[in-house]
């Protein structure tokens, strides 16, 4: 794919590389998850938000220091931690394990 559109997608992944520190496995995990979140199963104001970043419209960095789209964020992180708070360690440790098991995967993938 070549004019426009690529230019586009590269910037949009240039941006997800950045919030990475450069990890390409972890950007991948970010573009996959934009691209879940654009379905709206997670809200249709997170939904909104991936598509306008992936659409380039917004950075990653700036939709979560938005006043839009911040607030949002921070309900899916906190309802998260609640989740992981409750877990025992013994669960803790198996989401970190299948975590790293999947960014793994994907850096292998890349190589």
């Amino acid at each position: 794919m070549t004019g426009p559109e690529s230019e586009l997608d590269s910037a949009v992944e240039r941006d997800l590389l950045a919030v990475a520190h450069g990890d390409p496995a972890t950007a991948k995990t970010l573009r996959q998850s934009l691209d879940r979140m654009t379905t709206g199963a997670v809200g249709e104001e997170l939904g909104e938000m991936a598509r306008e970043i992936l659409a380039g419209r917004i950075t990653l960095r700036e939709a979560v220091l938005s006043s839009d789209y911040g607030a949002h964020v921070h309900n899916g992180f906190e309802r998260f931690l609640d989740y992981y708070r409750q877990l025992d360690t013994e669960q803790q440790g198996e989401l970190r394990d299948s975590g790293r098991a999947h960014l793994q995967r994907l850096t292998d993938e890349d190589r």
